[in-house]
């Protein structure tokens, strides 16, 4: 697979912006990431089915993934654990995705390296200034950028899947 240079430049522009709201968390962050992941996977919906040869490859991988990702995250699986014997317990802590752990060893591991950590006043308000994100708002930045990621992914396999089908008709 060829990248092109207008690939690298994208890449240099939009990864510093995604790991600025990721590292920066807020809630009016974590909504416009949220947003925009999801006109994206919509955009890619419509242009699924209008587009045309290997446009159409990349943009059914890139719905197909994008929303799986979403579907798995939001779907609680089912708990192996269970707590009575008729029933099964749907897990708390939803989907046992790599994702969400790699969010949650940033969230403890490298944020700490970034920010100050918070103390908390009993009214719940921050008195050190720090600008460490809440962990809601945090994830939902990240997962919402694992979700375009994996969209991307999905979009590179139709295209390569596509490319691939093609040459040995």
């Amino acid at each position: 697979m060829q990248f092109r240079l207008w690939h690298l430049l994208a890449l240099t522009g939009v990864v510093p912006i995604a790991c600025g709201a990721l590292v920066y968390a807020t809630p009016w962050s974590a909504a416009a990431v949220f947003t925009l992941s999801m006109v994206l996977l919509l955009t890619a919906v419509v242009l699924s089915l209008i587009a045309n040869g290997p446009w159409r490859s990349f943009w059914i991988g890139f719905t197909v993934f994008g929303a799986g990702y979403w579907i798995i995250l939001q779907t609680a699986p089912l708990s192996t654990e269970r707590t009575d014997r008729t029933t099964w317990q749907l897990q708390q802590d939803g989907a046992p995705l790599i994702s969400s752990r790699i969010l949650d060893w940033i969230y403890i591991r490298v944020l700490p390296l970034v920010h100050e950590q918070p103390v908390v006043d009993i009214a719940g308000n921050v008195t050190n200034g720090s600008r460490y994100p809440r962990s809601t708002e945090y994830s939902r930045v990240g997962h919402s950028l694992f979700d375009v990621i994996m969209a991307l992914f999905g979009g590179m396999l139709g295209l390569a899947a596509h490319r691939r089908y093609q040459s040995a008709v």
